[in-house]
């Protein structure tokens, strides 16, 4: 049985290590994406930034570690002739595959920790470190914001163009700007502000403006709540409702992707059990999008959408288990 604990233990090491580069990968695009639309790349703590990302895909990619180690380690035993049905199962297929469901309740005990505070609170940096990569760029004059009502604020001093009806335009001047995040949204103080318009001669002291940015506001959409608040906080809303689920169902999936890997590695070889691990990652978040949608419309309960693709994994791991253990023991 040790020989079964460290292949299982190595693979698994080397599948969280592959998916942590493939998934940071895109997670660099992503932000990059959002860090531009911010307004540049050059002031981005991008060590602070990465750390966040990490532990936000924490999450997921703890379970599909479960899954793809365990179909590499048993098929690599069953490649080097190390049969589960005569060594490491001893005790039946059912003994054999302990490990990997020992494994798959760690790692989803794990992810479950992770999801319920960790990971939101890592959300909510993640949107500030963009918030205020966005407002040092606007403090510097290299990025023009859209204000509330139209109009749009760009240059030093900062100059404005707002609409004051019956298609006429009023002129809006600021030698000073400061920037600052409140309430996870960006706001902008203008100091020493001078407005010219249609019969109006206007000095104020000091404005403050919430932006209407809608281009950074739909990049930073995922970055806020639900997906930014912690369990405990969560609303009764079904959006809210689903997020709460999500956060249980999916660490759920560990140990049943672990069993599954390990017995489609020990009875298929590991090539085979990574591209049956991959359709049956895909199938489970297409079901949860899907149900996501369905539960955010009011036409799905969100416990049923947040849990279907456990229950079809449970259901499919019950017909497949059988047929896959007699293969082992052939």
């Amino acid at each position: 049985m040790s020989a079964v604990w460290r292949e299982l233990l190595r693979s698994t090491a080397l599948a969280l290590a592959g998916l942590a580069v493939l998934l940071l990968a895109g997670q660099v695009g992503q932000l990059r994406e959002v860090l531009l639309a911010a307004g540049g790349l050059e002031r981005t703590p991008w060590a602070r930034a990465l750390g966040l990302g990490g532990l936000v895909l924490a999450e997921a990619l703890l379970p599909l570690g479960a899954l793809l180690g365990a179909g590499l380690a048993y098929g690599r035993l069953r490649a080097e002739g190390f049969l589960l049905a005569r060594a490491a199962l001893a005790g039946g297929p059912v003994g054999g595959l302990a490990p990997a469901a020992l494994l798959g309740l760690a790692l989803g005990g794990a992810a479950a920790v992770i999801a319920r505070e960790p990971a939101p609170r890592a959300v909510a940096a993640l949107r500030d470190v963009a918030l205020a990569v966005a407002a040092g760029a606007f403090e510097a004059g290299e990025r023009a914001v859209a204000l509330p009502g139209g109009g749009v604020l760009a240059g030093r001093p900062a100059w404005a163009a707002l609409p004051a009806g019956a298609g006429r335009v009023m002129l809006l001047r600021a030698e000073g700007v400061r920037a600052r995040i409140e309430g996870g949204s960006l706001h902008v103080e203008l100091q020493d502000v001078r407005l010219w318009g249609p019969d109006l001669r206007v000095q104020v002291g000091v404005a403050t403006v919430r932006l209407a940015d809608g281009g950074l506001g739909r990049r930073l959409g995922m970055l806020g709540p639900p997906n930014a608040t912690p369990s405990a906080a969560l609303g009764d809303g079904p959006h809210h409702r689903f997020v709460w689920h999500r956060r249980w169902a999916m660490p759920a999936l560990a140990p049943l992707w672990a069993i599954l890997g390990a017995l489609l590695g020990g009875a298929l070889g590991g090539a085979w059990a990574t591209l049956a691990a991959a359709a049956t990652v895909g199938g489970a978040y297409w079901v949860l999008r899907v149900g996501e949608l369905a539960a955010r419309a009011g036409d799905l309960p969100p416990a049923l959408a947040a849990w279907a693709p456990v229950a079809i994994t449970a259901l499919a791991l019950a017909l497949l288990a059988p047929r896959l253990a007699r293969r082992l023991e052939a």
